[in-house]
């Protein structure tokens, strides 16, 4: 069988070239599926190189004919070993329809030969593979030098039985020899059979020595590198192959393969573009050329295409499938499905096309509809591995099912254990149902499998941060970086690690500088930025952040609760230098900030504390207290607005309301030695409550542990109590 290398892709849709068996090759009328010969000669084994050789030389004529479509033969013993069919059950016409469904052909090619002597004698069977009706026998005999004389016989005889008007130019090509040389053609046919590329490439190397100009011969040992990835040397095979016949379509299309592979997608587009030229009958050129269009976004180009590909044969799925495609990669969504259905019409038990409008059901929002259809596919194929992880993804993100989830990733994994998105997901599923031992053994099977996946060695390093285990937290942000230089994300997760784990806030701001470097938007390091800032007391940059974030997220209050906080603290620099001008206009601007997050998030209860502290900071406490109210209205635990309340009752001499609020503070959280400390000053400084005082202040030593000045004044007080 002439050998086209074919790709398999594993994209978010089902590319056409990878269909369930009943769907490949689909052909209305004037389909053949061509077997290899039978050697009559039980014990002649040297001749059953001949076997192959004749299938393949005839397939090569007949790729030729634009109206004649040919089965691939690995398609072919696919399908008779799955329905463990032999050459007797032609005959058998319930067999016989069972393949011809599996197959969708209307013709089967079923031959033999027998060499004696210097003669060959050759027959065939053309059988009509629906009924297991023999529409035509052949029995063609000569001489061993003549069989490619022999052989044009056997190929005029298809195109006859067939009934197939074909053009003077095309009976030209099939007349054409792919080789005279009986020792090329010998060499040529065992490399075919050869399954060991060692054993298959010598071969076709000294069948190419036997006849310099075996274009076949040239292109079929590219398709052997390609298979092993050597996609160079394939190359240089194919443009000798073109070199001998620049018309030759076979070379031209595996060009466009090895291009694609090489990530060179226009020059694969060319070289499809030129097989199409060599044979506009040759659809999976249209089709590949169409898939690679749409892996590069030119949808409209690729709708071109596979609309060609369907007016070459209407009930080939694979065209109408990648016209789905394409369709939803212009987020056509209702037009994708109905070519998707188109392709159920034809291929009720195609998993693929249940499994690509589920993705459009997704897209729109549909999750019922989008579960139900990942069902369906499984139902028509219980290991259609993407419909698993597809679902798998509704279930995590979409639902918070993450259970469900875990069951799903765990069957991708089981079907495909060598892809590490299948363990980052599952990681994922089980991190967020809290199971942090099974999450990282996940995160560290998909490190495994690939030691330069940044998703995988960040968020394995999220869950040891969460642990405190910072070194090796640290060590997998930075080994995320090695694989992917550029990785914002561990960047911005390693100046989380030393703002707060290590306290290290120089350290802090490069790194989120650097995450902002790569992407300036990326809102989380802005705010990590801009707290970063805060801790520094760097009030200009902290305002240059936030203003970014501002302009990003003009909704999002927290970009204008921290501004009015940078602007108030400007404000109190520019008071205490005497500034009092600057200081009222930088009071303003926080104001206005504030008033802004108020709006946008009435029930946040440190809006209206901050809005407190600006009156306060003004020397209007009693403008203050409604503000403070508001925000204990809005949470009467609220530790800060207690304290400033008090505060703000302290500078209006209401003792009895600051003494009770800061017990109130106290009670709210003990350990909160500013209040213990504001407690004992106001028994100190303005009461002259001198035990209340002392006590007051020793409880504030209790929790910081010293303070000299503290000390000192506690031993002033006890001895003026003296």
């Amino acid at each position: 069988m002439r050998r086209v290398f074919i790709l398999f892709c594993a994209i978010a849709l089902v590319c056409c070239l990878t269909l369930t068996a009943s769907a490949v090759e689909m052909t209305v009328t004037r389909s053949v599926a061509i077997l290899d010969f039978e050697n009559a000669d039980k014990e002649g084994k040297a001749d059953d190189w001949l076997c192959a050789g004749m299938a393949e030389t005839l397939i090569t004529k007949l790729r030729q004919v634009k109206d004649l479509r040919l089965v691939e033969r690995k398609q072919i013993l696919k399908a008779m070993e799955e329905l463990d069919f032999t050459a007797t059950d032609f005959f058998d016409t319930d067999k016989s329809a069972e393949l011809a469904k599996f197959l969708k052909v209307d013709v089967l090619l079923v031959g033999g030969f027998q060499h004696y002597g210097e003669s060959i004698r050759i027959t065939a069977r053309f059988v009509d593979v629906a009924t297991g009706e023999v529409l035509e026998a052949v029995d063609i005999k000569g001489e061993m030098d003549t069989i490619f004389d022999l052989q044009d016989q056997l190929a005029l005889k298809l195109i006859e039985t067939m009934g197939i008007a074909t053009t003077r130019s095309e009976m030209k090509a099939v007349a054409k020899q792919p080789t005279t040389s009986l020792s090329a053609l010998e060499l040529y046919s065992k490399a075919l059979d050869a399954t060991d590329p060692a054993e298959s490439i010598p071969l076709f190397e000294a069948a190419i020595e036997a006849d310099p100009q075996y274009k076949e011969a040239y292109n079929d040992l590219a398709v052997v590198h390609m298979d092993q990835g050597d996609f160079a040397s394939a190359v240089e095979l194919l443009k000798k192959a073109l070199e001998i016949d620049s018309s030759y379509f076979l070379p031209h299309f595996n060009l466009g393969v090895c291009y694609n592979r090489l990530g060179q997608p226009d020059e694969a587009v060319r070289s499809y573009t030129r097989a199409i030229d060599s044979n506009p009958a040759y659809i999976n050129a249209y089709l590949a050329a169409a898939e690679v269009l749409i892996a590069k976004g030119d949808n409209a180009a690729a709708i071109g295409l596979a609309r060609q590909a369907v007016d070459l044969d209407p009930a080939d799925v694979r065209g109408i499938n990648l016209w789905g495609n394409a369709l939803y990669g212009q987020k056509e969504y209702e037009e994708a499905i109905k070519k998707y259905e188109e392709v159920l019409e034809l291929d009720p038990e195609g998993a693929y096309a249940y499994y690509n409008i589920a993705n459009c059901h997704a897209d729109l929002g549909r999750t019922d509809a989008a579960l139900d259809y990942y069902g369906k596919a499984l139902e028509a194929d219980s290991e259609y591995a993407l419909a698993y992880y597809r679902r798998a993804g509704v279930y995590h993100y979409t639902l918070d099912e993450s259970r469900k989830a875990v069951i799903d990733y765990t069957a991708y994994i089981r079907l495909v254990p060598g892809d590490p998105d299948g363990y980052v997901g599952l990681a994922r599923a089980y991190a967020n149902l809290g199971d942090a031992d099974n999450a990282k053994d996940a995160y560290a099977k998909a490190v495994e499998l690939r030691d330069d996946e940044p998703n995988a060695l960040n968020e394995l390093a999220n869950l040891l941060y969460n642990e405190a285990s910072y070194v090796q937290a640290e060590h997998l942000y930075l080994q995320a970086l090695r694989a992917d230089p550029d990785f914002v994300y561990a960047y911005h997760n390693l100046g989380r690690l030393y703002a707060y784990a290590r306290q290290d806030q120089d350290t802090a701001a490069d790194y989120f500088t650097r995450a902002l470097k790569i992407d300036r938007n990326y809102s989380p390091s802005l705010v990590e930025a801009s707290l970063v800032e805060l801790r520094r007391q760097n009030w200009d940059n902290m305002i240059s952040y936030l203003m970014r974030g501002r302009k990003l997220e003009p909704g999002n209050s927290f970009w204008h609760y921290y501004l009015g906080y940078a602007y108030d603290e400007k404000a109190q620099q520019e008071r205490a230098q005497g500034e009092t001008r600057t200081a009222q206009r930088y009071n303003e601007t926080a104001a206005k900030h504030l008033g802004e997050a108020a709006r946008l998030d009435p029930n946040d209860p440190d809006i209206p504390n901050l809005l407190g502290n600006l009156k306060l900071n003004e020397g209007k406490p009693a403008e203050a207290i409604p503000y403070y109210e508001q925000a204990l209205k809005l949470n009467a635990d609220h530790l800060y607005a207690t304290v400033n309340l008090a505060a703000a009752g302290r500078r209006l001499a209401r003792y009895d309301d600051a003494e009770r609020l800061y017990k109130r503070a106290l009670e709210i959280e003990p350990s909160y030695a500013y209040a213990a400390h504001e407690l004992a000053s106001m028994y100190d400084q303005d009461l002259q409550r001198v035990e209340d005082a002392i006590a007051a202040y020793k409880r504030y030593l209790e929790l910081v542990g010293e303070d000299a000045q503290v000390e000192s004044r506690i031993k002033e007080l006890q001895e003026f109590g003296e």
